[in-house]
């Protein structure tokens, strides 16, 4: 980062409180209303825009300390995943797979939001990795909320490894 380079600051460059009004995180905002003003490039900066973004994120991420009870951290999983029924034993049994759009994992559970409800207690859900292969879990699913959109949030206890979608019936490629 040029900034970081030369040794400034939000706090040590003029530019920066006009750009950010205050914030002094080091970002590429910041770097970019610098560069802006201090090298005369042009670069449009839009207030109400930044400042709506803002008043968005502040009600996802309210101020203050929450308090966390979960003892997993949680990492944002925004991938599409495929979800099949499943008995308590980890046994793919008849019923639809569904695909649902990931929100959080953790090394204990999974968040997801779906269209419709899922009448299923026991699921695996199948997650793509990186290099295109498949991991399957036995998710013990045990909390749902309708969500103002019309779509469900759901989620649940990663139980045990189990055999992804793609791998049944398939052959690997």
């Amino acid at each position: 980062m040029i900034m970081a380079e030369k040794g400034l600051s939000a706090t040590t460059t003029p530019a920066a409180g006009a750009c950010l009004q205050g914030d002094t995180r080091l970002s590429s905002l910041l770097e970019s209303c610098y560069l802006g003003s201090v090298l005369g490039v042009s670069v449009p900066v839009d207030h109400e825009a930044r400042l709506q973004v803002r008043s968005l994120l502040a009600g996802v991420y309210p101020p203050g300390a929450a308090t966390e009870r979960r003892r997993e951290q949680r990492y944002p999983f925004p991938k599409l995943f495929v979800l099949s029924p499943a008995d308590a034993d980890g046994q793919r049994r008849a019923g639809a797979s569904i695909t649902a759009a990931g929100k959080h994992l953790s090394e204990t559970g999974l968040s997801f939001f779906h269209p419709d409800p899922i009448p299923y207690r026991w699921m695996i859900a199948s997650l793509p990795k990186i290099d295109g292969h498949w991991i399957g879990f036995l998710v013990d699913l045990d909390w749902c909320r309708f969500t103002r959109q019309g779509w469900y949030e759901s989620g649940g206890r990663l139980v045990r490894m189990a055999t992804p979608y793609s791998d049944i019936g398939r052959s690997k490629s």
